[in-house]
């Protein structure tokens, strides 16, 4: 099954990207993504407005992919 990452946001320059898998990662090239500490996890989370506004980013990826495709 593919996994899907979407790019949510940065940590410190960093790409921030998140899986419904996985959850989120940290890397600037997909083949070497890392999970993040515990305290880098609390402020993503705080930066991005909580796991409600990572679902927001994820929904608006996913209408603009329907949109691509018609």
């Amino acid at each position: 099954m593919k996994q899907e990452y979407f790019l949510v946001g940065a940590y410190k320059t960093v790409p921030v990207y998140f899986s419904r898998k996985q959850g989120l990662m940290l890397g600037s090239r997909m083949d070497e993504l890392v999970e993040p500490t515990g305290i880098q996890t609390l402020e993503i989370y705080r930066d991005l407005g909580g796991m409600k506004g990572i679902e927001k980013i994820v929904h608006n990826y996913q209408i603009g992919e329907k949109r691509q495709k018609k």
